[in-house]
């Protein structure tokens, strides 16, 4: 009775776990191709930005955007890829 408990219960965190691991690379493909249906801002009629003023305020400007950007999809790459590789080092195994 005992091998049946537990046959039942590890197949139900078996699936738990493949579940988790498709989520999780299903999110990691949906990030790493959100940069395809983001539009390019327009630097020359942006209503944000002066345009009598320097060019190179504009770029700096979308630069520091793209480097917290980027920053908050590494970071949370980082945490999927350690939460599947947990999932992946299963003790139970």
């Amino acid at each position: 009775m005992n091998q049946v408990g537990e046959a039942v219960v590890g197949d139900a965190i078996e699936n738990l776990k493949n579940a988790v691991m498709e989520a999780v690379d299903s999110a990691g493909a949906s990030l790493g191709t959100l940069w395809v249906n983001v539009g390019t801002p327009d630097l020359t009629q942006s209503s944000r930005v002066d345009t009598t003023a320097d060019p190179q305020q504009a770029v700096s400007g979308v630069l520091s955007y793209v480097m917290w950007i980027g920053l908050a999809v590494g970071v949370i790459r980082l945490i999927i890829i350690s939460v599947k590789l947990g999932l992946h080092l299963n003790p139970r195994d």
